[in-house]
């Protein structure tokens, strides 16, 4: 007989699509930025200021930003936001390409294609655009000798300065000012980000052009150092920030959001209200720092909640993945206390392994400090976790709040026998008998 399929709503890693989805307000940082693209659509400078941008000039905006906080989905909205202001946009997909040649030609037909031009001013951008492309390829190992061709009339490639010249004035008077999003750079080998960078400040920096580019700007500058300048982070940043003309950093949550949407994902997947929890109030607001994080954990909670739902107090088994997943030291203590607690001498065990495993992960304090566990911030949070969790005075040494001490532990615990609470040895058995040992993986 077939078993009934049981239904298991995992959350989506997608990036949100419209406005109507937006979950931390990010609308009015998205119309801040579309309305300074939308100026540069328009004309601007009249009186030709030299201290003014204007229209005439290409633009590069990026958007900073790490993994999992919300880049693909702040350019879905100034997306969507753009359409709105009747600005033609289109997504560029740099990843989608295995090689240097691919990529540039890939991005050169976008721009042909998007722009609006048509016909013979088509074609004609088209035919010089072919005399550029090879450029990025002979001249990949010197930048510097790229711009001198494209901002000179230099005897080599004579006419590259001069095509250059004429798509712009092509694209200024027949196109559509055009804006282009460029998302995941960040996901690119390293080779990939150089020939991007590469052929948006050499190649494709037209006029009328207005490139929107999301990345991490720690990781690609971790990347662009290496080839071109002098190996050390703060130089490959340099040069990130002379091709990146409008930097803007997305803005972070804002205090209790996380939360906020942890318990909400969590109620609405798992039926479990964690609203109220001390100890998980605190585990996200410390170990986790973006949307993604959230998801990854649930998604992954979702299957031990299916597996262990009726061994487990669910609050308890939220608390417990919250651990197994993020706090990896303090797991292992909890290991040492349940083995402590089945154990002929629980106050013996407990203590012993214990301070074996904190003279292994801290030897240079832990046997010369008398103050080990405020020696600093991470020992001294690991130890008011497990005073919550526990109802103890410390971790070093189990003496109970109300004054008792694990000696006593099979008789403290009897009365939980019955229950599913963290604290009942059987309950703990069920939990550590069914996952993996973290010593083996």
């Amino acid at each position: 007989m077939a078993k009934k399929t049981v239904n298991i709503d995992l959350l989506s890693d997608q990036a949100i699509k419209t406005r109507d989805h937006d979950k931390f307000n990010r609308w009015t940082f998205v119309d801040a930025i579309a309305e300074i693209i939308q100026s540069q659509t328009t004309k601007v400078n009249p009186t030709s200021n030299p201290i003014y941008k204007d229209i005439e000039e290409n633009m590069i905006i990026g958007l900073y930003g790490s993994w999992g906080v919300g880049k693909s989905s702040i350019i879905n909205l100034l997306d969507e936001n753009l359409k709105e202001r009747r600005i033609e946009t289109i997504y560029f997909n740099p990843w989608m390409y295995n090689s240097e040649e691919t990529l540039i030609n890939s991005l050169f037909s976008t721009i042909i294609n998007h722009s609006g031009l048509k016909g013979d001013s088509q074609q004609e951008v088209i035919k010089l655009l072919k005399t550029l492309q090879p450029l990025i390829s002979t001249y990949s190992n010197s930048a510097s000798k790229i711009i001198d061709i494209l901002s000179n009339e230099t005897k080599e490639e004579v006419n590259a300065y001069y095509c250059k010249q004429k798509i712009e004035q092509i694209l200024l008077g027949k196109a559509n000012p055009l804006v282009i999003f460029i998302d995941d750079v960040d996901r690119l080998s390293k080779d990939e980000i150089h020939v991007v960078f590469k052929c948006l400040r050499l190649l494709a920096s037209f006029k009328h052009i207005v490139y929107v580019i999301a990345l991490d700007f720690d990781m690609v500058s971790k990347s662009i150092k290496e080839k071109y300048v002098g190996g050390n982070i703060e130089d490959g940043k340099a040069f990130i920030e002379k091709i990146i003309q409008i930097p803007i950093r997305i803005p972070e949550l804002k205090p209790g959001e996380l939360l906020d949407l942890s318990c909400n994902l969590l109620k609405e997947t798992t039926q479990i209200d964690m609203k109220g929890n001390p100890v998980f109030k605190k585990i996200i607001e410390n170990y986790f720092h973006t949307p993604r994080d959230i998801k990854r954990f649930i998604n992954g909670f979702r299957f031990t909640h299916n597996y262990l739902k009726d061994k487990l107090k669910p609050e308890d088994l939220v608390i417990l993945e919250l651990i197994r997943i993020k706090i990896h030291d303090l797991f292992e203590i909890i290991r040492i206390y349940y083995n402590a607690s089945i154990s002929l001498d629980p106050q013996l065990n407990y203590k012993n392994n214990v301070s074996t495993f904190f003279s292994k992960r801290r030897p240079d304090v832990f046997k010369t400090n008398t103050d080990f566990i405020n020696s600093n911030k991470e020992i001294s949070m690991l130890n008011n976790f497990f005073m919550e969790i526990f109802k103890t005075k410390g971790i070093l040494e189990l003496y109970y709040s109300d004054g008792r001490s694990i000696k006593n532990f099979q008789q403290i615990q009897q009365t939980l026998f019955e229950t599913k609470n963290i604290n009942n040895p059987k309950i703990l058995a069920e939990y550590f008998n069914s996952i993996p040992n973290t010593d083996d993986l």
